[in-house]
């Protein structure tokens, strides 16, 4: 008959578990130390033998009850703070987890923050989204899109043009994101964006982020194009006719001008007005 085999558990000062197999080891009649995890139950022996109780700081066995299905296991950050481990129960409103993850870094106002993925594109998680939250994820706590929005539409907006230039890198960045691009929608975030292209004044990289705020929000669908004023289809036909004009500036020009064709018949008619075939050949065999 082959040995059983015993799981060996020692707890760290970590308040962690390691595990190791041991086979052929024995159990005999004498009482030795079993420290068992918390969520397997608690159970203490005294040690006949200090030797024993040091080489079995815990002894369980191997089968492991799964852990339930709503339950998930995360780390969340937060800037200038040791992480937070904590245990997100599915069943719980997300707004509730969210106040116990800020009290435990004694941060107020917990409608002001949300949560998002630390990782990837650091989508801000949802209640339809967080379903897709996996064991082992790492989270961080954010303030809210809405309130994202709103210090972003402001600081675009700003008299210093490295604070303008700043904002506009992160909001391009953020755009992307569905729940971020409702908020700054919902506040007229994206007019703000055709006023700046408008008025001739971005030039180089703050153009150039504008362009890609301006387009990665229109991707979501939330606006319609033919919202697209004539003043900027000249602004945007303009940057594509030009001699030379930053390469960067004229791929992003470009593929606004793609996005407004595929979804607009009206849009389509006016930029052919500006902006000869010839020209576009030109782009297109580049």
């Amino acid at each position: 008959m082959s040995e059983p085999e015993v799981t060996v558990v020692r707890k760290n000062s970590l308040r962690r578990y390691e595990e190791e197999t041991l086979r052929g080891a024995r159990l005999k009649r004498e009482p030795i130390l079993i420290w068992v995890t918390p969520d397997r139950g608690c159970v203490e022996y005294g040690g006949e033998s200090e030797e024993k109780s040091q080489r079995y700081s815990a002894l369980i066995h191997s089968h492991r009850m799964p852990p339930p299905s709503d339950i998930v296991k995360v780390a969340v950050e937060w800037p200038g703070a040791n992480a937070q481990l904590i245990e997100i129960d599915q069943k719980k409103p997300l707004s509730s987890i969210i106040r116990e993850v800020c009290d435990g870094w004694s941060l107020s106002g917990s409608e002001q923050f949300a949560l998002r993925y630390a990782d990837g594109a650091q989508l801000y998680i949802t209640e339809q989204s967080r379903g897709e939250i996996k064991n082992g994820t790492i989270l961080r706590l954010a303030i809210s899109p809405a309130r994202a929005a709103r210090q972003l539409l402001d600081r675009i907006q700003s008299l210093s043009i490295d604070a303008r230039l700043e904002a506009l890198k992160e909001l391009a960045k953020l755009s992307a994101d569905p729940t971020f691009a409702t908020e700054f929608i919902n506040i007229e975030g994206i007019n703000t964006l055709a006023r700046l292209v408008e008025s001739g004044t971005h030039f180089g990289e703050m153009l150039a982020f504008t362009l890609t705020a301006f387009l990665e929000l229109m991707d979501h669908g939330i606006v319609s194009w033919d919202m697209i004023s004539l003043s900027f289809i000249k602004q945007i036909a303009g940057h594509v006719t030009q001699p030379l004009v930053d390469v960067s500036i004229l791929q992003r020009s470009l593929a606004v001008l793609e996005s407004m064709v595929l979804n607009s018949c009206t849009l389509y008619h006016r930029i052919a007005q500006e902006i000869p075939i010839t020209q576009l050949i030109t782009h297109l065999q580049v």
